[in-house]
């Protein structure tokens, strides 16, 4: 399997991953949370809407690295 391929297929199990664990639920509160302290809630509301993505290519730069 090509190493492209392994990214895609670990950052779909990524999502799952979160899903799973709880981790989306858990730092939408936190963002909410930056977005009203922070000057720029529009970045924070960016984040929120990403969190999923984000999550899911962390798990896949974490499992297969830089590809």
């Amino acid at each position: 399997m090509g190493s492209g391929i392994a990214s895609s297929l670990v950052h779909e199990v990524g999502h799952q991953g979160s899903v799973l664990l709880g981790l989306i639920p858990s730092l939408r509160p936190v963002l909410h949370e930056q977005g009203k302290r922070s000057g720029d809630a529009q970045t924070w509301q960016l984040f929120d809407r990403w969190i999923s993505e984000i999550l899911a290519d962390f798990w896949s730069i974490a499992r297969v690295g830089v590809v």
